[in-house]
């Protein structure tokens, strides 16, 4: 403001300059104010270009964390993905296994089967014979041959021996007091 003062009463000279003189202390009030104006109106212009280069720079920042956030982002995903295929993996071959040991119980299950019809059709084969000869059976007898014909079929007995002369030839026998079964 000093140097603008300055290099008006340099410009200015005699008359001139006594005329700017009573102008600039004739309007000093005027002056004065259109002065701070400017000035407030500058300083604002450099508060708004400094807070814009705050606000850039805040942007910069924010970008490059949400560029890093998308890169971490993109590897949890890569990472998520081999982790579900890896499971996947894992379960077809638990499958595989438990698909052989389903088929392995079964087997064993149906030798074990095997293993007990045979021997139930042997003691109902010794108790036919026993029953065949007399041509009757004690109550005890016959809950027992039943018994055992019941439980020779729960293990997948289909025989024609207990089905076609066992149980037919039972409904024939005579129902023998306790005493005379032996």
């Amino acid at each position: 403001m000093t140097e603008l003062i300055l290099n008006a009463l340099q410009t200015f000279s005699g008359a001139g300059f006594s005329v700017f003189v009573v102008f600039v202390l004739a309007n000093w009030k005027n002056i004065k104010e259109i002065a701070d104006k400017w000035r407030e109106s500058t300083n604002e212009r450099e508060q708004m270009l400094n807070d814009i280069k705050d606000n850039k720079d805040d942007v910069k920042k924010c970008l490059e964390q949400i560029q890093t956030y998308q890169e971490i982002r993109t590897k949890d995903r890569e990472q998520s993905i081999k982790i579900q295929q890896e499971f996947t993996e894992a379960i077809e071959k638990i499958n595989e296994k438990l698909d052989d040991v389903i088929e392995k119980s079964k087997q064993a299950e149906e030798k074990n089967n095997k293993r007990i019809r045979a021997e139930l059709k042997d003691k109902i084969g010794q108790a036919y014979r026993k029953c065949h000869k007399r041509n009757g059976w004690s109550r005890t007898e016959k809950d027992s041959l039943e018994g055992l014909i019941e439980q020779y079929e729960e293990h997948g007995g289909i025989n024609s021996f207990v089905h076609e002369t066992v149980v037919p030839e039972s409904y024939t026998w005579d129902l023998l007091e306790e005493d005379d079964a032996d």
